[in-house]
């Protein structure tokens, strides 16, 4: 877990341009890399725990991605009705 600390004596202006911190986030993993998105997030955005709870979407590197709810993805897989869906619906419960 990123500490959520902002070091308010770095301060450092790049132009994002020429910025390549592209070695030092592939050299992260998943769990790092969305884990200082969000800390980002609430950096920009401030923390709610409201919102916690809400159906999120994200907008990562121009990409929208949509999350379906876990009621209405066992309501699609039971419509379904293909066995690994099935299994599935047993396994989500």
């Amino acid at each position: 877990m990123i500490e959520e600390k902002i070091q308010r004596n770095v301060f450092e202006v790049v132009n994002l341009n020429e910025a390549d911190d592209s070695d030092y986030w592939r050299g992260r993993n998943a769990i790092e890399r969305i884990e200082a998105i969000e800390f980002m997030r609430k950096v920009m955005f401030g923390y709610d725990r409201v919102s916690e709870r809400l159906q999120r979407v994200l907008t990562v590197a121009e990409l929208k991605v949509n999350f379906i709810s876990k009621d209405d993805l066992l309501i699609n897989k039971r419509s379904s009705g293909r066995p690994q869906d099935l299994v599935d619906v047993d396994k989500l419960k």
